[in-house]
């Protein structure tokens, strides 16, 4: 592993805390299901992805006619709020969508008692743990597999995770990817590489899509790539019916995109243990006559 100096780290206030950050030399997918954590190296998404395809169980897919969603950048649990905060958003939710997720004990105990599995992007290490994205679902994704890309500046990775998860009522799949964007750069060279190389694995679906998490397009710029390039996916961005985002620089960082799907709710709601606010949305498949209840 590369360890990155814990004064640079600290003073330069990226984690939080005045901690030494190690970052794997290869990438790794942690996984959780049937009470049992598996990790995966070589699962990049531009190796990993065509030989992995399997089809989920259809037991324990998404319905179709209604399935929930929250997406929340929770800053690695550092607030003593955090537990009851995250259990009382998770519960009952089809799909948990966490960025700088930390996988300490307290959030361990939190997915598992909300009984959901889970898949997690492994960035680097901090305090005996592992920091990435995660995604969590009430049944094991069909399939997995991330992307990494370093900042230029301190040379942490941020990582993307795109998950498939099974629609009872659907004969697709929904590709879900949860992705945690490129922030300490002068330009826009690295975080336009990082959502140029999730699309290029998104393009390849043709059924419904989800895009989400904490982007950083904490500028004009920033938001005209991100915004074109899931314009070229197809996709449209959500809107919310209470917009209370965490804003930097003036403008928020934290979305959902989506496409072949209908929105029956959205909002963001206020979170005391965050620098970020959490996204919830509940969708359904177009065409399906039913609509699931509740948020």
């Amino acid at each position: 592993m590369a360890v990155i100096g814990c004064s640079l780290i600290a003073g330069m206030g990226v984690l939080g805390v005045a901690g030494c950050a190690q970052t794997p030399v290869q990438d790794e997918l942690i996984t959780y299901q049937s009470a049992s954590v598996v990790k995966t190296q070589g699962a990049d998404c531009a190796v990993a992805w065509p030989g992995v395809t399997k089809r989920g169980d259809l037991s324990g897919a998404l319905d179709s006619s209604g399935f929930s969603l929250v997406s929340w950048n929770i800053r690695k649990a550092q607030d003593a709020r955090w537990p009851a905060e995250f259990a009382e958003l998770i519960e009952n939710q089809d799909l948990v969508l966490v960025q700088e997720a930390h996988l300490t004990p307290s959030l361990l105990s939190a997915l598992d008692q909300a009984r959901l599995a889970w898949a997690m992007a492994r960035a680097f290490d901090m305090a005996n743990a592992e920091v990435g994205v995660l995604t969590a679902s009430k049944s094991a994704a069909a399939k997995s597999c991330l992307l990494r890309q370093p900042e230029p500046w301190i040379r942490l990775p941020k990582s993307a995770l795109v998950t498939e998860h099974s629609l009872d009522g659907s004969h697709e799949n929904l590709l879900l990817a949860n992705l945690h964007g490129v922030n300490f750069t002068l330009g826009t060279a690295e975080f336009t590489q990082q959502l140029e190389s999730v699309a290029h694995v998104l393009a390849e679906h043709d059924g419904p899509l989800i895009l989400a998490g904490d982007f950083n397009d904490w500028n004009a710029e920033r938001t005209r790539i991100l915004e074109t390039i899931t314009g070229r996916l197809g996709m449209k961005p959500l809107e919310l019916s209470e917009d209370v985002r965490s804003r930097y620089l003036g403008r928020p960082v934290d979305h959902v995109f989506y496409r072949n799907l209908d929105v029956l709710r959205a909002t963001s709601l206020d979170a005391a243990s965050s620098d970020h606010n959490a996204l919830q949305v509940r969708f359904k498949v177009p065409g399906d006559p039913r609509a699931g209840a509740g948020l």
